[in-house]
């Protein structure tokens, strides 16, 4: 009968390898290129959440679709 070796899976790699692409990615960045991407994050994160109060507010009334709304995706 065979033996079953215990450590027969690859060693877990550390979270600080795993984020090592993430810190060059980082690094490589200058101080206007992490500002941008900062805004890009927030405006995506405020439209979502303009969009979600929109639909909720449609949802309670059902008559507000009409009321002129400009679409919050092509702002």
């Amino acid at each position: 009968m065979p033996s079953l070796q215990r450590n027969s899976y690859p060693p877990v790699p550390s979270v600080q390898a795993l984020l090592q692409p993430l810190y060059h990615w980082k690094n490589s960045m200058t101080s206007l290129d992490r500002m941008r991407e900062r805004e890009k994050v927030c405006t995506f994160y405020l439209l979502k959440m303009a969009e979600s109060i929109v639909k909720s507010l449609r949802l309670k009334n059902p008559l507000l679709h009409l009321v002129n709304t400009p679409d919050l995706i092509t702002l």
